[in-house]
């Protein structure tokens, strides 16, 4: 009959007591059947995990602020999003990118920008109001592509017009009469194009929803008494 000896996890089951007789800060070595102490230097690691570095076989955390991989204490090799690292700096560090960048080489230099910006001669411009993606080939020519809730692209002039106050989404900007809704905001409903609050709403143009009138309100708070 083939005997197998019965292990725990990795560990054969008669080595438990020492795992369980070692003292706080110390480990069980296997092959030395010791609990030797967890700060003695132990020169076997192959790799590390993310924000560690490798250095003479222990892992050492970057300590860099926003830095994801670093190759020692002081060099960063992958950067956070919209950071780079400057080595002019002293120390050097992870600095900033330029508003609206998301990689770059230096303060001066974008590779890519982040939404609602475009890349022009490596400098991130803000796309107008409205716009979420634009393209451009200065701050002065830029054109939207497509817009953001409560606005309509008008290709003719490559920008981003305003719906109507109780439109989310329309076929073109401009007034309730022009009867253009698609969507309505909410408590609103649609009819022929139009976009109205439910009966006992208003519109609000402070928080721009639509809300119970003053009116149905004290109809709803109004005593009992009143009434009979």
């Amino acid at each position: 009959m083939l005997l197998v000896k019965p292990f725990y996890y990795g560990i054969p089951t008669e080595s438990l007591a020492y795992l369980r007789t070692c003292a706080i800060g110390a480990y069980y070595d296997i092959p030395t059947s010791t609990c030797p102490s967890s700060s003695a230097k132990i020169a076997n690691c192959a790799g590390c995990a993310t924000g560690f570095f490798l250095a003479g076989g222990n892992c050492t955390a970057c300590n860099l602020t926003k830095c994801g991989a670093c190759s020692s204490i002081t060099k960063c090799d992958q950067f956070m999003n919209g950071y780079y690292w400057n080595s002019s700096a002293t120390p050097a560090l992870c600095s900033a990118c330029m508003n609206g960048c998301n990689t770059c080489a230096n303060l001066a230099t974008c590779y890519s920008c982040a939404a609602g910006f475009v890349n022009i001669a490596s400098t991130c411009i803000a796309c107008p109001t409205g716009c979420t993606t634009c393209t451009g080939t200065s701050a002065t020519a830029i054109n939207c592509t497509s817009c953001a809730a409560k606005y309509v692209l008008n290709n003719a002039t490559a920008s981003c017009g305003t719906c109507y106050e109780t439109f989310t989404t329309c076929s073109a900007s401009g007034t309730d009469t022009a009867h253009n809704c698609i969507q309505c905001i909410a408590n609103a409903t649609i009819s022929f194009g139009n976009c109205n609050c439910n009966a006992g709403m208003t519109f609000s143009k402070t928080s721009g929803t639509c809300t119970c009138s003053t009116t149905s309100y004290l109809e709803l708070t109004s005593s009992p008494e009143s009434w009979l």
